[in-house]
């Protein structure tokens, strides 16, 4: 031993292990199942909650889609004017009226009138899900009750309806519609629209020069109705008239009265001319090959404009009646209709045909 240093010999070594305390392989192996049982433990309840909260997440997200698709579209009337900000918002009247087949809603948004003319507007919305509506979607063979329709003497309608298809909305996947209505008499009752079918979608192509359509259509039943202090009457008509306005176009004389409302014009055209005109001969050559009548009616109708204080006012076709059974007399009744609110107050004067009318 040398510098104090203390070492020990092999015998010694092994006694001095066999007196140190050796672990219990018993305590041992319970701490391990213990662990493990708390590990699985863990890892069972982990992947419990895990589950669990999942399916709230799903279930919030789903949740928050939902009500922010059904606040988009049932915003209600409010909700419609300032999403849609349709042309006549000022006057229309809340309806909210609505029918449901198929999964398919329709609803009558809000509807006014004057006089013999109305403007409605619509939705058409898919409550399932299932997106069936498109930018094509649209409506035909509405049949309206309580419009009082005035009828000659063979059955035809004096009165008719025109659709512009304003905006789809894809978030929720509805579809506005403006309805404007020709009517022969104001209402005196309800307004009800009937609906046997819609128009799903409408795909289009040209064959032989012919445009033709291939349709998906939903056959059901909706209807809607608003009712007269839904769409005022009475106090609400106002108007511009002019009248015996005399025209002669290609050797035909014209006799037109307008009137104007905040929603449209219409013309009142009795024509009067010899029936042995034919087109192309010496005196009288007209650019079509449609009657004498219709092609100067035609001419006479998009040659209207309406002068505001501002600018000239858009106008666009409408829908109107015609006809006579005598040779050389010819009675149009058509309804133009203004593109936006018409201001009655900032008229200043109607052109037709060149001619400038001042307006009183």
């Amino acid at each position: 031993m040398k510098g104090g240093s203390h070492s020990m010999k092999g015998h010694e070594i092994i006694n001095h292990i066999a007196r140190e305390e050796m672990p219990d392989i018993e305590n041992i192996r319970e701490n391990l199942h213990a662990n493990a049982k708390y590990d699985m433990y863990n890892k069972i309840h982990t992947r419990m909650r895990a589950k669990r909260f999942i399916p709230i997440v799903i279930s919030i997200a789903l949740l928050l889609a939902i009500s922010t698709t059904v606040l988009a579209f049932y915003g209600g009337f409010d909700g419609f004017i300032h999403r849609v900000n349709p042309p006549f918002a000022e006057i229309i009247t809340p309806v909210m009226d609505y029918a449901e087949d198929q999964g398919i809603r329709i609803t009558l948004i809000g509807a006014r009138q004057f006089d013999t003319n109305a403007v409605l507007y619509l939705s058409m919305h898919d409550t399932t899900g299932e997106n069936r509506i498109t930018q094509s979607a649209c409506i035909f063979g509405c049949a309206i009750d309580g419009a009082l329709f005035a009828s000659d003497a063979g059955g035809a309608q004096s009165g008719g309806m025109s659709f512009y298809h304003m905006f789809f909305d894809r978030a929720t996947n509805t579809r506005y519609i403006q309805l404007m209505i020709q009517l022969d008499q104001p209402l005196t009752g309800g307004l009800t629209l009937t609906m046997p079918s819609i128009t799903l979608e409408r795909r289009g192509g040209w064959c032989d020069e012919l445009q033709v359509f291939d349709e998906t259509v939903l056959h059901g039943h909706w209807q809607v109705t608003a009712y007269p202090y839904d769409v005022p009457v009475g106090s609400d008509t106002v108007e511009i008239r002019l009248e015996n306005l005399i025209f002669d176009i290609y050797g035909v004389r014209l006799e037109v009265s307008l009137t104007i409302n905040p929603i449209s014009i219409r013309v009142d055209t009795h024509m009067t001319y010899d029936p042995s005109y034919r087109r192309n001969t010496h005196r009288y050559t007209w650019p079509s090959r449609e009657p004498l009548a219709m092609y100067v009616h035609r001419q006479l109708i998009d040659s209207i404009n309406i002068e505001t204080t501002e600018d000239i006012a858009t106008i666009r076709g409408g829908s109107g009646w015609g006809g006579s059974d005598t040779p050389g007399i010819y009675t149009v009744e058509v309804t133009l209709w203004a593109q936006s609110l018409l201001n009655l107050d900032t008229i200043t004067a109607v052109i037709i045909n060149g001619e400038r009318f001042p307006v009183n």
